[in-house]
This record gives C-alpha cells, sequence and structure tokens, in this order.
C-alpha cells in the first residue's frame, strides 16, 4: 500500500510541472542547444550572402518553336538575366522557361514562404481582349512577377529561385498543396476560411480586402461599359461621313460641297483621332484593376493559411488538455513503474514543444502578414495613382488633338472667308 501512495505521488508531481503555458522543455532544450546555435549562424550567413545578391531580367515576348515532325508547337518565354550571383552560370545570359514553370515557381514559393503576397502569374484576364493585347499583358505582368521576387528580402533568398534561373531545364514539381490551392480557387469568390479565431483586427482586414475585390469587379464592368459606349460612338461617325459623302455627290452649290467636303474631313480626322485613343487610356486601369483582383486571391491564400496554422493549433492544444486530464483523472487507479512515467514524461514534453512550435509558426505568419498588408497598401496606392494621372494625360491629349483639328478648320474657313472680301 506504501508503495502505491509513493507512486501516486510521484505522479502528482509529474502532473504537476505538467502545463500548456509550460514554457520551457529543458530535456530537450538542453540536447539540442548546440545545434540551434550552429543553424542560427549558418542561417545569419546565408541571409548576408543573399543580401549582396542582385538581379535584373527581363521577359522577352512570347515564342514558339516546333517540337517534332507533326509541327506542334510550344510556347515559351526567354529570359534574359543580369545577377551577381556567384552559384548561377554567368553574370548575363539567356534562359528559356515556358509558363508552366513561371506558375510552379509561384506555388513553390507560396509554400516555401507563408504570409508573404507574392505577384501572382496571370494567365487571362476577366474582361475582353484581343490575342496580341493578352499576351503583352502576360509578358508586362511576367515582369512584375519576376521584379517582385528577386527584390523581396525573403522571396530572393529562396533556393528555388537559383534553380529557375539555372542554365538547365526548370524540372521542379507542383507541391502537393497546390491542390488545395486550386479547390480554393474554385471557391465562390474565393472565399476566406473560417477558423474559430475572433481578433477583430484580423476580421476587418478581411471584410475590406472583400469590399476592395467587389470595388474592382465593378469598376472593371463600368470601364467595358465605356469601352462598348465608346465603339458605338465611334461608329456614329461612319454614319455622319456617309451623309456627308453623299452629299457631295449631289448637284449643289460647289460652295457649299466645298464646305461640306471639309467638315466631312474634319469628321473623318476626328474619328480616326477617337479610334487611336479607344482603349489607350482606361486599359491601364483596366489591367491593374483585373491584376490586384487576383492579387488579393493570393493574399487571402495567406490569411487561409493562417487559419489553418491556427485550427491545427488549437486541435493540439485540446489533444494536450485532453491527455492530461484523462491522465489526472486516472492517477489514483493507475500503478505506474518508473519507466512508464519516463515515458509519459517524453510524451507530454513532445507534445509541448509541439505546441509551441505551433504557437511561433502561427505568430510568425501574423506578423509577416501584418508588415506585407503595409506595404501592399502603398504600392497599391501608387500604382492607381499612376494610372489614373496617366489616363487623365492620354484623355487630355486625345481632348487636345481634337481641338487642334476644330482650331485648324475655323482657320481655314476665317481665311476663306477674308480672301472672298477682298
Amino acid at each position: 500500500m506504501s508503495d502505491n501512495k509513493k507512486k501516486s505521488s510521484e505522479l502528482s508531481s509529474f502532473l504537476d510541472i505538467l502545463s500548456p503555458l509550460r514554457k520551457s522543455t529543458s530535456s530537450i532544450n538542453d540536447i539540442t542547444q548546440t545545434d540551434t546555435t550552429k543553424t542560427t549562424n549558418d542561417i545569419k550567413k546565408n541571409n548576408e550572402f543573399y543580401d549582396m545578391i542582385y538581379y535584373k531580367v527581363t521577359v522577352n515576348e512570347q515564342q514558339k518553336k516546333n517540337l517534332d515532325s507533326l509541327l506542334s508547337t510550344q510556347s515559351f518565354y526567354k529570359l534574359q538575366i543580369l545577377t551577381n550571383n556567384p552559384n548561377l552560370p554567368k553574370n548575363e545570359y539567356i534562359i528559356e522557361r515556358k509558363i508552366k514553370d513561371f506558375q510552379i515557381l509561384y506555388q513553390i514559393l507560396l509554400e516555401n514562404n507563408p504570409g508573404i503576397f507574392i505577384h501572382p502569374v496571370i494567365e487571362k484576364y476577366s474582361f475582353n481582349t484581343t490575342h496580341e493585347e493578352l499576351v503583352k499583358n502576360r509578358q508586362n505582368s511576367l515582369n512584375k512577377f519576376l521584379s517582385q521576387i528577386t527584390t523581396h528580402p525573403v522571396l530572393k533568398k529562396d533556393p528555388v529561385i537559383e534553380k529557375f534561373f539555372s542554365d538547365n531545364k526548370f524540372n521542379e514539381k507542383e507541391p502537393d498543396s497546390n491542390k488545395k490551392f486550386k479547390l480554393f480557387r474554385n471557391l465562390s469568390n474565393n472565399a476566406f476560411l473560417k477558423g474559430s479565431e475572433n481578433n477583430e483586427k484580423i476580421l476587418n482586414q478581411k471584410l475590406k480586402i472583400e469590399l476592395l475585390s467587389n470595388q474592382l469587379k465593378t469598376l472593371i464592368k463600368v470601364l467595358e461599359t465605356l469601352i462598348k459606349n465608346r465603339k458605338d460612338y465611334i461608329s456614329t461617325y461612319d454614319d455622319v461621313i456617309q451623309t456627308f459623302s453623299n452629299f457631295e455627290k449631289s448637284k449643289e452649290d460647289n460652295s457649299i460641297n466645298f464646305n461640306i467636303k471639309n467638315i466631312r474631313i474634319v469628321m473623318e480626322k476626328i474619328k480616326k483621332n477617337e479610334k487611336k485613343y479607344q482603349k489607350q487610356d482606361i486599359n491601364d486601369l483596366l489591367i491593374i484593376s483585373d491584376e490586384y483582383i487576383q492579387k488579393l486571391d493570393s493574399i487571402k491564400n495567406c490569411f487561409n493559411a493562417r487559419t489553418r496554422l491556427y485550427n491545427t493549433w488549437m486541435d493540439t492544444s485540446q489533444e494536450y488538455k485532453a491527455k492530461l486530464e484523462s491522465l489526472n483523472r486516472t492517477k489514483n487507479l493507475w500503478i505506474f513503474e518508473k519507466e512508464s512515467l519516463k515515458s509519459k514524461k517524453i510524451e507530454f514534453d513532445e507534445l509541448n514543444q509541439k505546441l509551441k512550435n505551433q504557437e511561433n509558426d502561427f505568430n510568425e505568419i501574423t506578423d509577416t502578414i501584418q508588415k506585407e498588408l503595409q506595404e501592399f497598401e502603398k504600392m497599391r496606392i501608387e500604382e492607381f495613382l499612376d494610372a489614373i494621372q496617366y489616363w487623365l494625360e492620354i484623355l487630355l491629349e486625345k481632348e487636345n488633338k481634337k481641338i487642334k483639328i476644330y482650331e485648324q478648320y475655323f482657320n481655314e474657313e476665317n481665311q476663306k472667308t477674308i480672301q472672298e472680301k477682298n
């Protein structure tokens, strides 16, 4: 009986030191302290190395090449690379990459860098474009993507960047989590994943992201309607020009015919001017709006990765508490040997370390998302201001040319009138 009391006392003492909030696991930390210090030093040296590395990459126009005798073709891009990375073949060289390579690189970077907003690899746009416009827009988007990942202080250090820029084929495979991302993109409105967390700041940020996404979708519809109305507006010039042309052919007074001819010429010049600027002034706004909708989808991926980490952390916490409560309830019924107590302690130590790691991962991705959001807001404001300014500049340029056409017409008419009076 005294032996049982002694073992029960040992168990009680063991339970007293177990807690989900326990900050140290000395049995594990003592063993790994040396390895951790060594790893930290290696990481520091690696970061210092990549801080000095720079890349300047340009994506050239899409090209095609024949693959076999059946004349099947494959599209690819030539990348001009300028770098000081000694791990790459040269300081300046050219490689070829398929659009699929860019997509895999994007997915791997998402997998390796949770919480970082990565410019998406855009295959197509939500608004109507010609094939030539799509190819040009995609090329510009790929340049933005490569510019971001090669200048971002964290992304440019990812080992997959060197593999992508090597002169060998890019043979990396899609990460397993890509299936989750594809499923996610099939959700209606690319919704945020649900979780049990009730952080008011995070909830407000998600609400703002949803609101911004809906506003941009509305803006795209408005701009598309504007483009359609402009097409209709330009087509009315055809009717006006045809009417004046028919009047010229009639046997009316020559002076009237001469005036009608001049007016027709003015209409033709205005039509040509309108057609030239038909999409040019709002094209940048269309592109940037659609790109930001897809950027917001990428941001939602980051928030959803955070939600998954939180849910996993909470599940582990519940598992820890359940095991602890079960052990506490049955402490008076069990007769533990020393080896059994030792194995239980190891089990709880490992579980507690797992909890700490998950909490650290969750806090790290939360901090990363907050920093990325600040940069995102700054970049969003700058890019939209630039697009709107360009829109207004092109609009003024178009209207000024229209005014000059009318001024030229009236100057000629005034000179004609003066000559007739003399």
